[in-house]
């Protein structure tokens, strides 16, 4: 498919997995199983039995895969190979040195960012000022699990507030 898109004259192609309407192959590492319960309307209205259920059981039965940084660099390498056109890695890049190394390897050409943009905007002018320091984001899918009820944000300290109702705000 990458060949195909470079032939009919595609500027790049950015390298990335999962939509939410597939099972939401996109997260990695945590599944914010209460946010969906609570947030989206097709858990929200479910039986009491299945919510409960999922409530208690449901990091065990849904397991996304664990998280990786870079979890897609494998899919660039294999379609840099085959294109010349530029690739553009996404997939929870958060650390500057790990960019440059990406890079630097030829695995792909740019590296797109989303959630370490999320919690820190200017993240980018951070790198370019040479910080060494990786994006605050924790890889925690609060951001997207409230993207159906909630602007586009940080939801770190929200869930924080959640689990310890003692702390305030």
């Amino acid at each position: 498919m990458a060949e195909m898109m470079a032939e009919m004259g595609f500027d790049g192609i950015e390298v990335s997995c999962g939509i939410g309407e597939d099972g939401m192959s996109m997260f990695r590492g945590d599944l914010p199983v209460e946010v969906f319960l609570d947030e989206w309307v097709m858990y929200k209205n479910k039986d009491p039995l299945f919510r409960f259920v999922m409530r208690h059981f449901g990091r065990r039965m849904v397991k996304p895969p664990p998280f990786t940084q870079a979890f897609n660099r494998e899919s660039a390498r294999a379609i840099k190979a085959k294109v010349e056109i530029p690739v553009f890695l996404v997939g929870g890049i958060t650390d500057p040195a790990a960019m440059e190394k990406i890079v630097n390897s030829g695995d792909a050409d740019y590296i797109s960012l989303s959630r370490a943009l999320i919690i820190d905007p200017k993240f980018p002018e951070k790198i370019r000022e040479g910080s060494p320091k990786p994006s605050g984001c924790i890889h925690c899918n609060l951001c997207a699990a409230y993207l159906v009820s909630e602007p586009l944000r940080c939801y770190r300290g929200k869930m924080i507030r959640r689990q310890n109702p003692s702390t305030g705000s």
